[in-house]
């Protein structure tokens, strides 16, 4: 029997509220001084997060600062899984999904995909101390 989607975020809320927590610990241990925003984006902030068979990932959009050169690499680490086309790694037992961009502001926004505009509009704040977003 199917789900409907109520049903399964209700289903699944105890779980989700662990990953969320899961990336509010990552954004608090991050080195953020070259980062401007980050934002819990994807399954996890929507609340339908659902690993299936072949697992799952917490998607984050981490924003750096303007005029920032660091790399994606220096703040994460080594990118565990090269076949995916994000920053993929492991964090204590979770996998993260980073997207690593330049700040989306509204140039930026407008020049994005359709899937990538949702992602950002329908994510949550969780780094933003110039509240920016």
């Amino acid at each position: 029997m199917m789900l409907k989607f109520f049903e399964m975020v209700e289903k699944q809320k105890n779980y989700i509220k662990e990953m969320r927590d899961h990336a509010s610990k990552y954004v608090n241990f991050l080195d953020k001084k070259d980062i401007e925003t980050i934002l819990l984006s994807g399954s996890v902030s929507r609340g339908d997060y659902c690993p299936g068979k072949n697992g799952g990932a917490i998607d984050l959009i981490v924003m750096k600062k303007k005029d920032s050169k660091i790399t994606g690499e220096e703040i994460f680490g080594k990118i565990e899984n090269p076949k995916v086309p994000y920053h993929w790694i492991e964090w204590n037992g979770e996998w993260l999904q980073i997207f690593f961009t330049n700040f989306i502001d509204c140039k930026l926004f407008g020049e994005l995909n359709e899937p990538r505009k949702f992602s950002v509009m329908e994510s949550k704040i969780l780094y933003d101390p110039n509240e920016q977003y």
